[in-house]
């Protein structure tokens, strides 16, 4: 086949009706290349593979008057929020927009479901929003999509999983439906369908999404139920379990609920280890807006707790029973960067008084504080520069209980310039406190070394200044130490005799303290000090009247 040349070969019937879109096609897993000619159906040979080589080079010169587009390929995953159809994997040129999917998902989907007819319209999703029509496929490797009717209104759907998914009763759904956009809290619902049931203990109740980014249950109580829009979510559906079938799971700002369904019950108790994978697996490292973790929380990391005492992982935990989990300092923090847009306003600061989310507050300043944080992190921060400002570093202190502020607790609160000045003054105490270190006396070096002490003669290994250790001055070049303390001996007795000369032939100022000499006139002078106003004094030596 000669470069350039079209194959003369029919291309495959499967092929046929995604050519009609110009540089998508499909791709036979999410991370590959796509091995088929967009036009020919057969596999790429060298010279084609040369020729668009070729091409790409020709076109990247024009790739800013084109507004930043060009022909590379970039691999997206479609995945449908009803998770109906698909996943399914294309290659699509970098520059090519939203409205040029909707064709071809259309038509992929009509070969699987009857239902994609003419009227069936596309919603594409990514990145916690709707996308427009001319947003740009690359931008989004991961683009969800829903198939939706005229007749589909966005509203809610509520069902009720022990009978089948059959839709629930319209009162329960138009509370249910005004519950979720009063914006209150999973824990409110699931009280609310309680009381439509009869029932007296709400922690029964199951309450799980269906569909969007991020199907299944809800655990968090003090999530707001809204917000879960955001995974592109619109149907709930409740179940209730048998009593006690449930662990409650107390965290730094709320409680979680663990179901049977979601773990085979075993003896009516469950493994810490099993309660702390599922903990890793489905309760924090999706809760993020974009559906996705950065908590990155091994289940290793999670300590669990029933009061009073550590629980090991073999032991059993009881259905029924309230278990408190600590994590580490630094995944607290990441956790409460991921979780915080799922809560609502519900403390007050004791500082600023603001309103803020539970997330805002430390569950404990510092690991020797016995008490619960009030004070938000905007105000904890503020309070460390104020205490650098008016205390040595090493004794700044808890606003509410005055505990000690360690070193990771300063650098948990305090911003980066804060930090980076507390963080300098640490070093040079630690290094201080070493023996036999010193700093260089240069006023343009911040070094320092070790010296060997019987050596007098200090030299930087930065600057290479160099200084005396004995006398803590620079290198007397010239002299030895003791020439230098002769030297100074025989300076300090030159003036301490003018010392005395000055204090038999002058007086101080009464003001400024200043030695006035007379060498001519009368006995009164105005010294010209630092106050306001002059002063006259009578003036007489030392001695004389």
């Amino acid at each position: 086949m000669e470069r350039g040349e079209k194959s003369r070969t029919s291309p495959s019937p499967w092929l046929s009706s995604f050519s009609r879109l110009s540089g998508i096609w499909p791709t036979s897993h999410r991370n590959t290349e796509p091995r088929l000619h967009p036009q020919s159906g057969h596999h790429r040979s060298q010279h084609d593979h040369d020729g668009n080589q070729n091409k790409d080079r020709a076109k990247s010169s024009d790739k800013h008057r084109d507004g930043g587009r060009c022909n590379e390929s970039v691999s997206i995953t479609l995945q449908d929020v009803d998770h109906r159809h698909g996943p399914f994997y294309l290659s699509v040129k970098r520059g090519s927009e939203v409205v040029r999917l909707e064709s071809w998902v259309k038509e992929r989907c009509r070969s699987l479901d009857r239902s994609a007819s003419s009227t069936v319209r596309v919603r594409f999703y990514a990145d916690a929003r709707e996308l427009g029509q001319h947003d740009l496929v690359a931008l989004n490797p991961s683009v969800w999509f829903r198939l939706v009717t005229p007749h589909d209104n966005d509203g809610w759907k509520f069902t009720d999983s022990n009978d089948g998914d059959k839709a629930l009763e319209a009162g329960l759904a138009d509370d249910m439906a005004q519950c979720v956009e009063a914006g209150n809290t999973v824990g409110q619902l699931r009280k609310l369908v309680a009381e439509h049931r009869g029932i007296d203990d709400p922690n029964r109740i199951v309450i799980r999404v269906r569909d969007g980014a991020r199907a299944g249950p809800l655990h968090g109580n003090m999530w707001e139920l809204r917000r879960v829009r955001s995974w592109f979510c619109r149907w709930l559906s409740v179940a209730v379990g048998p009593p006690r079938s449930y662990i409650i799971l107390e965290g730094p700002w709320g409680e979680y609920l663990f179901h049977p369904s979601e773990q085979p019950r075993v003896g009516g108790a469950v493994p810490a280890r099993e309660v702390k994978r599922i903990m890793e697996a489905r309760l924090f490292n999706s809760v993020g807006r974009l559906h996705t973790g950065k908590l990155k929380l091994k289940w290793s990391h999670i300590a669990l707790a029933s009061r009073p005492s550590r629980l090991g992982d073999d032991a059993l935990i009881s259905y029924g029973t309230r278990v408190r989990f600590d994590l580490p300092c630094y995944l607290e923090d990441v956790l409460a960067s991921q979780e915080s847009w799922l809560l609502h306003a519900s403390e007050t600061c004791a500082v600023c008084t603001d309103n803020k989310k539970p997330t805002d507050f430390p569950t404990r300043i510092t690991s020797g504080c016995k008490h619960k944080g009030t004070t938000c992190r905007d105000c904890l921060g503020q309070w460390i520069r104020s205490s650098l400002d008016t205390l040595t570093w090493d004794r700044l202190q808890c606003p509410e209980c005055r505990e000690p502020l360690k070193f990771d607790d300063v650098k948990r609160y305090a911003s980066k310039p804060d930090f980076d000045r507390y963080d300098a003054l640490a070093t040079r105490a630690a290094l201080e406190s070493i023996p036999d270190f010193k700093w260089c006396l240069s006023t343009s070096c911040e070094s320092g070394q070790i010296h060997d002490r019987n050596c007098t003669k200090f030299k930087c290994v930065v600057c290479k200044a160099k200084h005396c250790v004995r006398h803590n001055v620079p290198w007397h070049t010239g002299e030895t130490c003791d020439g230098y303390d002769r030297r100074n001996r025989r300076r300090r007795k030159d003036d301490k005799a003018s010392e005395e000369v000055i204090k038999k032939t002058s007086k101080a100022c009464p003001e400024c303290k200043q030695a006035v000499h007379k060498w001519i006139g009368c006995n009164h002078i105005t010294c010209k000090c630092t106050f306001s106003d002059p002063v006259l004094t009578s003036w007489a030596p030392s001695g004389v009247d």
